[in-house]
């Protein structure tokens, strides 16, 4: 590496303003093998390029570590004038050096877990629910991915940024509480929030739209349209956390979808005229024959058991 180019990634190193330096730098980590045309490269053998490291680094201040496993493994070729990605180095050298390593927390019908992450927060994940994590954050962010529902007590970090993935909707906050429902056979997709400020987004259509307390926000099945509603009632938001099932407007078919994952029962109904009645109902600690009792009474139906499931006609 010419005495020039040296002293351009040098200055990058040192947080001084060098796009050339960043560039070189970003083209090395990020495009090991990817050769640009018109562009200025050289061919480096690992040792040459440990030794051109380490001279930079003697030169600036101590950054990180490299064995030469990892300095194989980052580059052969360098890309001297390019067309470099505007990341962070850091970051970009410890995603490329240090993958994330995810785990996931999986429950089954009629079963919650609770989950503590490296960065201390809380998440109360509801029945036939998949959460996947990485053990440790890094980066600019912290991320995690849900399908189900669950509620979060995110910890504070306003540097650091916390988003849920789900199917339709990425949900971004930095220090709040609030509940996601995001079930795949849901009419609806949700988030309810408890305390602070929350961003929702669809996937689908890129709207955007900032949820307070006692407020939500839907992405409606069909349509995919984004939708914020006020006046929530608090309380009820995660009311399963606390065994009570919550029904506001809802679909006799999703109540019942609801039981089967509360209660890890099956449920069918037999007159397809009852699956879209609409139900406003409120049931505490109650077994699954209290519920479908006073379910089929406020739709004019009954039920019966049979082996381990219940048919409602």
């Amino acid at each position: 590496m010419t005495d020039k180019l040296n002293k351009a990634v040098e200055k990058f190193l040192q947080g001084k303003l060098s796009q050339e330096g960043e560039m070189i730098w970003n083209s090395w980590f990020l495009q090991p093998n990817v050769v640009l045309t018109n562009d200025v490269t050289i061919i480096s053998s690992s040792s040459d390029l440990q030794k051109e490291i380490k001279s930079i680094k003697r030169k600036s201040f101590r950054l990180f570590g490299l064995n030469y496993s990892q300095i194989q493994m980052a580059a052969a070729v360098i890309v001297i004038i390019g067309l470099g990605s505007w990341f962070n180095y850091s970051t970009a050298i410890e995603n490329l050096l240090f993958p994330l390593v995810y785990e996931k927390s999986v429950t089954l019908s009629g079963e919650n877990a609770t989950i503590r992450l490296s960065d201390g927060t809380l998440i109360h994940l509801n029945a036939e629910s998949v959460l996947k994590y990485p053990n440790k954050f890094s980066g600019n962010t912290r991320e995690v991915y849900l399908e189900g529902e669950a509620f979060f007590e995110v910890a504070k970090d306003k540097k650091h940024p916390f988003i849920i993935h789900s199917s339709k909707m990425d949900t971004k906050v930095v220090g709040t509480s609030f509940n996601i429902l995001a079930y795949p056979d849901q009419k609806n997709q949700e988030v309810s929030v408890v305390t602070g400020k929350v961003s929702v987004s669809s996937t689908v259509t890129k709207q955007n739209v900032l949820v307070f307390p006692g407020q939500k926000a839907t992405v409606e099945k069909g349509t995919n349209n984004l939708k914020a509603y006020s006046q929530i009632n608090i309380s009820t938001i995660a009311s399963w956390r606390k065994n009570i099932l919550v029904f506001e407007d809802v679909a006799v078919n999703e109540v019942v979808a609801t039981m089967e994952r509360h209660y890890g029962v099956k449920i069918k109904i037999q007159n397809e005229s009852l699956q879209n009645l609409i139900i406003n109902a409120s049931f505490e600690e109650a077994e699954p024959e209290q519920v479908l009792n006073l379910l089929c009474k406020s739709i004019d139906a009954s039920y019966k058991q049979e082996k381990n499931s219940y048919i409602i006609k």
